[in-house]
């Protein structure tokens, strides 16, 4: 229980930053925003509870999730 709350309250510190830019940093994508999208994406995959309710978080995973190198990097299958 004291990780979820850690998690969520990290994703929540996320959305509340997303609600001001596009990226993590800024306007622009940067590899923190890589780092940070694998762990919103396990998250999701294990945990998607802690990452409901958190619109700009997710207006973030998916952009940078449609990004056609990401698709590639997490589609193991299509190499």
């Amino acid at each position: 229980k004291i990780f979820e709350r850690r998690l969520r309250h990290y994703l929540s510190v996320w959305d509340e930053r997303l609600s001001r830019q596009r990226c993590c940093f800024g306007e622009e994508v940067t590899i923190i925003d890589f780092s940070l999208y694998t762990v919103v994406l396990r998250c999701n995959q294990l945990m998607p509870q802690l990452c409901e309710g958190l619109p700009h978080l997710d207006r973030w995973q998916k952009t940078i999730g449609a990004r056609p190198g990401v698709i590639q990097g997490i589609n193991f299958d299509a190499a």
